[in-house]
C-alpha cells in the first residue's frame, strides 16, 4: 500500500498536464433580496478575444488571459457592467445590479460554497450555524452537522470530547487556524473554553488529509477560524443563563488603522446553582468559574502586501468543581464527601508571518507555544500535571511548471510532568508517583496539487518524514482526489497513514474517581494506522431550492493501538498494546436542502461499526452507537428578524463493558437503550439586539442510574466512567446579544 502511495505521488509530481481556468458564478438579487443566477451574461477578458457565457445556473468558466492586466468584464442587457480586476483567485461570484439599483457588489465564494470546490471531504460549520443555538462553548456547535458527535467523558466534571469517523477524540486533530494547540491535557478541558461567540467558522475535514500539520490526524481535522478585525462587530455583548442558572457572558471589541488591527475578547462563567434532579446524592452539572481573554493583532494584507501577519495571545483561568451535592472547593474534607476538582491556569500564543516571494509564491511561518497547568482531586486520587508544548512549520508555498508545490520544515515539542498521589488508598491502587513526557519532533514534508484534464481531476499527493524522539523515523505518505463527473456531480477519495502517541493518564482521568486500578505495560507503543474512504456529493439546483445529497465511507485500520480492556477484571482496567487487527468503518448519507423561503433543512443518518480483535476473535468496541440519525430545520423569515430552529438527533444501542462479576445492585446490562435528544431555538432580531431563548433535551430523556455505586463514593464498586446518554434532563435557556457595527 505504501508502495501504491509513492507511485502516485510520484505521477503527481512529474506530470505536466494542466489547466488554468478561473471558474466563477454570476448573481442578482431580486426586490425580495433573494439571490438568483444571471444566465447568459456575456463575460471576456479586457483587450482580448478570450470570452465564454454564463450556464442557466449563472456558472461560468473561462481561460486565464496572459495579460498582465487582468480585468474581466461581466455584462448582461438590464444590468450594469462589470469590470472585476483579478489577481490570484480561481473562484469568484459576482452580484450584478440590475439598473434599479444603485451599486455592483463582488464578493468572495461562502466558506461552505468553497468546501464544496476543496479536494478533501470538508464540512462547514459558519457563523450562521452558530447562531441557530445557544453555542456557548466549541462542544455546543455541532448540534446541525451529523459529522461530529460530541462525547461526554466524564459526567461529573461534564468534560467532552469530538469524535469524527466513531474514533474516539484523541484520533482527530483540532486546530486552531491551522495550529495544532489541542494537545495533550489541553484536549480533555480546553475544547469547552472556547466561546461560541468568538469563533468566525469550523472546518470539518474528514479521513486522511493534509500532511502539512503532522501525522496526528488519524480521523479527520477540526479547524477553527477565530474572529479577527475584518470578521468582528464593532461591539458585541453576549449574555446566557439556564435553568440551572449557569451565567455566561461574553464581550468582543475591535480597534485599529490601515496597518495594525485588533480584536480582543473577554469571556466569563459563573456557577450555577446546586441542582441533583435525579436524587442520587451528585450534582447534575459541575460548578464553573472561568476568566478567560483573548487577542489578535493583525498587520498587513496577505492578498496585496509583502508581508503580512498576527500575533495572538489568550489566557485561561478555571475552576471546575463537581461530586456529591454538598461538595466545597475550600474544604478538604476528600475522606467523607466525595470531591472532583479541577483547576486549570492557561496561556496560548499564535503567530502567523506571510511574506510575498511573487504574484502566486510566498513563505509561511506559524509557531504556536502554550503552558498548562491543571490541580485537580478525584475522589482519593491528586492528579496534578504541568504542560509545555511548542510548534512551527516554516512552509514555501511555489508554484512550479503549473504544480502547486507546498514544502518545509517542521518541529514539536511536548513536554508533561505528572504527580498522581492517593489520599488513602483502601483497594491497594498501583499507579501513583511522578511520571514524565517528552517528546521532540522535527519533521520535513512536501504536498502537490495538480489540476488536469481541464480541472476535471484534482489531485493531492503528500509525504512527510518525522524524526520522533522516542519512536524514531516515522513516514507518513497521504493521497487524495476529486473527480468531476459533471458540474453538480463530484468524486472524493482519499488514502493515507497517521501516526500518535498514546497518554495514559491524561487521556484517562475519568477512571481516577474509581476504586479500579490501572494495569499498564512498562512500554507504551505508538499507535499506527490507515485510512481511506470515498464520497460522492450530487448537487441539484432548482428555482426555489438547492439540494445537496453526500454519501461517503471511511474505514480506519489500526495495525497498532494502545486498548483499554473493561471485561479482564471488575477490579481493574489493562491496558496493552494490541497488534491485531482494529477497524472502524463509517458509513454516512446526507442530505442538505435550502429553498428561497427561507427554510433549511439537513438530514443525515450514519452507520458504525467499530472492533478489534483480540486472541484472534473480534470484539466490539463500548460506548459506541451502531446507528445514528440528525435531522435539523430551521426557518428565517422574509425580513430576517425571525430564526426558528428544531434539531433532533438518535443514537442506537451501543455495546457497554461487562458488570457482570459486580453485586446484582451494581450491575449493568450489555448494551444501553436507544434514545432521542431534541433542541429547538427560537431568535428575535431588532436594531442592534438580538433574543434568543431555547430547550435543550425537550423529552426530558435521562439516563438511570449513571454513576454506579453512588451511594458508596468510596466503595469498591463506585464508578462514573459508566455514561452513555443524556444525565442531565431538560434544560431551559435565554440569552441576547448587542452588536455594533
Amino acid at each position: 500500500m505504501i508502495k501504491l502511495i509513492f507511485t502516485i505521488f510520484l505521477f503527481a509530481i512529474c506530470s505536466n498536464i494542466y489547466s488554468q481556468n478561473l471558474k466563477g458564478k454570476v448573481i442578482s438579487v431580486n426586490e425580495s433580496g433573494d439571490e438568483f443566477p444571471v444566465d447568459s451574461a456575456f463575460i471576456f477578458w479586457e483587450n482580448t478575444e478570450i470570452k465564454t457565457y454564463s450556464d442557466i445556473n449563472g456558472k461560468f468558466e473561462i481561460p486565464f488571459s496572459n495579460s498582465q492586466e487582468k480585468n474581466l468584464v461581466i455584462s448582461k442587457e438590464g444590468f450594469y457592467s462589470q469590470n472585476v480586476n483579478i489577481t490570484i483567485e480561481k473562484y469568484k461570484i459576482i452580484r450584478l445590479k440590475s439598473y434599479i439599483t444603485d451599486e455592483i457588489i463582488v464578493s468572495e465564494k461562502t466558506d461552505k460554497e468553497k468546501a464544496k470546490e476543496n479536494i478533501s471531504r470538508d464540512d462547514v460549520v459558519d457563523s450562521k450555524d452558530l447562531e441557530k443555538s445557544a453555542c456557548c462553548d466549541l462542544t455546543g456547535c455541532f448540534g446541525h452537522t451529523g459529522n461530529v458527535e460530541v462525547s461526554v467523558s466524564d459526567i461529573v466534571t461534564d468534560s467532552k470530547e469530538l469524535k469524527l469517523l466513531g474514533t474516539d477524540g484523541v484520533y482527530a486533530q483540532t486546530m486552531v487556524e491551522g495550529i495544532p494547540v489541542f494537545n495533550g491535557l489541553a484536549n480533555i478541558y480546553n475544547l469547552a473554553t472556547i466561546p461560541g461567540v468568538t469563533i468566525n467558522s469550523i472546518t470539518i475535514s474528514k479521513g486522511s488529509n493534509s500532511v502539512i500539520q503532522g501525522y496526528g490526524s488519524i480521523s479527520g481535522m477540526i479547524n477553527l477560524v477565530l474572529k479577527d478585525y475584518e470578521s468582528a462587530d464593532q461591539l458585541l455583548l453576549n449574555a446566557y443563563t439556564n435553568s440551572y442558572l449557569e451565567k455566561h457572558f461574553n464581550s468582543n471589541t475591535k480597534f485599529g488603522n490601515k496597518i495594525f488591527k485588533n480584536y480582543f475578547a473577554f469571556n466569563t462563567v459563573q456557577k450555577a446553582n446546586r441542582t441533583d434532579n435525579n436524587n442520587d446524592g451528585f450534582l447534575d452539572l459541575p460548578l464553573i468559574t472561568r476568566y478567560a481573554v483573548y487577542n489578535k493583532l493583525n498587520a498587513g494584507d496577505p492578498l496585496t502586501d509583502k508581508l503580512s501577519g498576527y500575533f495572538a495571545f489568550r489566557y485561561l483561568d478555571e475552576n471546575r468543581v463537581g461530586g456529591q451535592v454538598n461538595v466545597n472547593n475550600s474544604d478538604q474534607n476528600y475522606k467523607t464527601v466525595y470531591h472532583q476538582i479541577v483547576n486549570t491556569y492557561r496561556y496560548e500564543i499564535m503567530a502567523r508571518i506571510n511574506k510575498k516571494l511573487g504574484e502566486l509564491s510566498s513563505v509561511i511561518l506559524q509557531t504556536g507555544l502554550s503552558n498548562h497547568k491543571q490541580n485537580s482531586v478525584f475522589g482519593l486520587t491528586n492528579y496534578n500535571a504541568k504542560q509545555n508544548d511548542f510548534f512551527a512549520n516554516l512552509m514555501f508555498d511555489i508554484p512550479i511548471n503549473h504544480h502547486y508545490i507546498k514544502t518545509g520544515l517542521s518541529y514539536r515539542y511536548l513536554d508533561i510532568k505528572e504527580n498522581i498521589n492517593f489520599i488513602d488508598n483502601p483497594y491497594n491502587k498501583s499507579y501513583s508517583g511522578n511520571h514524565e513526557f517528552k517528546e521532540n519532533i522535527p519533521g520535513v514534508f512536501a504536498e502537490n496539487k495538480l489540476e488536469i484534464l481541464h480541472d476535471i481531476l484534482d489531485i493531492t499527493s503528500g509525504v512527510r518524514v518525522d524524526f520522533n524522539s522516542n519512536y524514531g523515523t516515522i513516514l507518513t505518505p497521504r493521497f487524495m482526489f476529486k473527480y468531476n463527473l459533471d458540474e453538480e456531480t463530484s468524486l472524493r477519495g482519499s488514502l493515507g497513514s497517521g501516526f500518535r502517541t498514546p497518554e495514559i493518564f491524561v487521556e484517562n482521568q475519568n477512571l481516577f474517581s474509581s476504586s479500579k486500578d490501572l494495569i499498564f505495560p512498562s512500554f507504551i507503543k505508538g499507535e499506527k494506522s490507515v485510512n481511506w474512504g470515498i464520497s460522492l456529493t450530487k448537487e441539484f439546483h432548482g428555482s426555489s431550492s438547492d439540494i445537496d445529497i453526500i454519501i461517503d465511507y471511511y474505514s480506519t485500520h489500526f495495525t497498532d493501538q494502545f486498548i483499554a480492556d473493561f471485561d479482564i477484571s471488575s477490579d481493574k482496567v489493562v491496558f496493552y498494546n494490541n497488534s491485531e487487527s482494529s477497524v472502524t468503518n463509517s458509513f454516512q448519507a446526507e442530505v442538505n436542502s435550502k429553498f428561497i423561503n427561507g427554510l433549511e433543512a439537513k438530514i443525515s443518518y450514519n452507520f458504525l461499526n467499530a472492533t478489534y480483535n483480540k486472541n484472534g476473535v473480534s470484539q466490539e468496541l463500548p460506548f459506541y452507537a451502531k446507528h445514528k440519525a440528525m435531522l435539523s430545520v430551521t426557518f428565517e423569515t422574509e425580513n430576517k428578524d425571525w430564526l426558528f430552529n428544531i434539531n433532533s438527533q438518535y443514537f442506537g444501542k451501543q455495546k457497554l463493558p461487562s458488570t457482570s462479576s459486580n453485586p446484582v445492585e451494581y450491575q449493568r446490562g450489555d448494551y444501553s437503550d436507544p434514545f432521542v435528544m431534541i433542541n429547538n431555538q427560537v431568535t428575535f432580531k431588532t436594531g442592534f439586539y438580538e433574543f434568543y431563548t431555547g430547550i435543550e433535551n425537550l423529552l426530558n430523556y435521562k439516563q438511570e442510574n449513571p454513576i454506579i455505586s453512588a451511594n458508596n463514593p468510596f466503595g469498591r464498586y463506585f464508578d462514573t466512567s459508566f455514561n452513555w446518554g443524556p444525565t442531565k434532563g431538560r434544560e431551559f435557556y435565554f440569552g441576547f446579544r448587542f452588536k455594533l457595527n
